[in-house]
């Protein structure tokens, strides 16, 4: 799409929640149920590495992953999101490259996710990505992906 724009780690605290409160209903079960969004937001602004999309001014496709555990060398996505009128625009995928591409660069060993068992539509993504299934908790999966 033309007019998308990528950065890494520039959104804002405001940024990150105004976004995932436009993916709130996407997310199953909606974002809210499980965590404040807002201090959801302000963990991610200031602990994550972001990967994001932006279109005029407005993030709408966000990728945060934790890369603090450096003596296991896993790194940990914590969210995936895109607005759903810019969804299908492999956004999600570029964001994935991207922090896979960071984890092999910054000498991680594996990338860890947890995710919905019903949201089929991410646990077919991530498979694509070389994402398996590892362990099943309640109601989600966690995956994993060797980097190296």
């Amino acid at each position: 799409m033309i007019g998308i724009e990528y950065k890494v780690n520039h959104a804002t605290i405001i940024d990150i929640c105004s976004h995932l409160e436009k993916c709130n209903a996407f997310y199953q079960p909606p974002l809210e149920k499980s965590v404040n969004i807002f201090d959801y937001s302000k963990k991610i602004a200031e602990n994550s590495i972001t990967f994001e999309a932006w279109h005029e001014g407005i993030l709408v496709s966000l990728l945060a992953a934790y890369f603090n555990d450096i003596t296991s060398q896993r790194g940990f996505i914590t969210n995936v999101s895109t607005l759903s009128e810019f969804g299908r625009l492999g956004l999600a995928k570029n964001l994935l490259n991207k922090c896979i591409l960071y984890a092999f660069e910054h000498g991680f060993d594996e990338l860890d996710l947890e995710v919905s068992i019903q949201n089929l539509k991410a646990i077919a993504l991530y498979q694509t990505f070389e994402f398996k299934r590892t362990e099943l908790r309640g109601s989600s999966v966690l995956m994993k992906r060797k980097i190296k």
